[in-house]
């Protein structure tokens, strides 16, 4: 199975484009990772549905970018690191109704809109003492988790999801240590 995500940057400047493509392989790693990981009938229900793939859809802005989407859409009026919004229907992975959110342009399934704070990433990474990329890896398999059902509502969810991140990462070699060239 194939997965395809699309990066936009939403205001210039913020991001410049040797690392918006950097961010765009970790994207797609870490996206791929996850539903091959997770979304337990993800492959049999596109192939299914004669469906060639699934897709997301990531756009990178500042604080005050994000805090307009959380403020529009979640009713909370400020900035946050990363907000998700699925199109389609799941359940802890298992997709729970037909693929109905088909890209008729390259027939894939859209999983949703994952919209991360440039601000608020470069600031955790600091924060947190590991590299941006690992930062990105993390909030993109965390918003992956959530257009594929999962949630943090309940203390076991919560670490059903924080295991499954870990993992994940761990595996595609972005650990807490993970820094790029050049990158301090």
């Amino acid at each position: 199975m194939r997965f395809h995500c699309a990066v936009d940057v939403e205001k210039r400047g913020i991001l410049p484009l040797p690392k918006r493509r950097a961010f765009q392989k970790i994207i797609r790693a870490v996206f791929k990772g996850v539903a091959e990981g997770t979304a337990t009938n993800l492959v049999q229900v596109c192939e299914s549905q004669a469906v060639d793939g699934a897709e997301i859809h990531v756009t990178f802005t500042d604080n005050e970018g994000i805090q307009v989407y959380n403020r529009q859409y979640r009713e909370i009026d400020r900035p946050t690191d990363v907000l998700s919004f699925p199109l389609s229907d799941f359940c802890n992975g298992d997709v729970m109704l037909s693929c109905d959110n088909i890209n008729p342009e390259n027939n894939y399934l859209s999983l949703g809109d994952v919209i991360i704070s440039v601000e608020r990433m470069e600031a955790q990474a600091k924060e947190f003492g590991h590299s941006q990329s690992r930062e990105v890896a993390f909030l993109v398999c965390h918003s992956v988790l959530h257009l594929l059902g999962y949630d943090h509502i309940t203390p076991e969810a919560e670490n059903q999801m924080k295991t499954i991140t870990e993992d994940t990462l761990t595996k595609l070699g972005y650990t807490r240590d993970y820094q790029d060239e050049g990158e301090e």
